[in-house]
């Protein structure tokens, strides 16, 4: 089930970005770089995502250009 999920989102944001929610509890420092850690709580924060490399999601943060790298995770 896991597999089509990661499938039809990949597919998804091929064609645009796609909104989405997840537990940014692990994400409160971060200044650069890439989080490998899972999402395991609630849902806190949004975000969009916009593709995806060979490390992971990439998602763009509302946080500003500041955050992250350049805003994105």
């Amino acid at each position: 089930f896991f597999f089509f999920l990661i499938r039809n989102l990949k597919i998804a944001v091929n064609k645009r970005p796609v909104s989405v929610c997840f537990d940014a509890s692990n994400l409160a420092m971060l200044s650069e770089g890439t989080v490998n850690k899972y999402c395991s709580g609630k849902p806190n924060a949004c975000g969009l995502l916009v593709g995806y490399d060979e490390y992971g999601w990439i998602v763009r943060m509302p946080w500003g250009p500041l955050w992250g790298e350049e805003g994105y995770v």
